[in-house]
């Protein structure tokens, strides 16, 4: 599982832990750290997805001298 989908199984079940919670001042903070995971989960994805476009444009032919970059990764 990816980080973004942790995080997001996260928020998950503090959702479902504040619906089924019997204790009402649970309730809030739960929906609260529901949303602080989702957000989580959103940053990780665009964190990833800036990695995959930096990947690419290091894999990517260098028009000025008509060759493939050196394969390096960002990560």
């Amino acid at each position: 599982m990816s980080d973004p989908d942790q995080f997001q199984a996260f928020a998950d079940t503090c959702k479902r832990m504040a619906q089924e919670t019997t204790v009402p001042e649970h309730r809030p903070l739960l929906l609260n750290m529901a949303e602080v995971w989702r957000r989580l989960a959103e940053e990780a994805e665009r964190f990833e997805q800036l990695v995959r476009e930096v990947d690419a444009a290091f894999d990517a032919p260098n028009p000025l001298d008509g060759g493939l970059r050196p394969h390096r990764r960002s990560h």
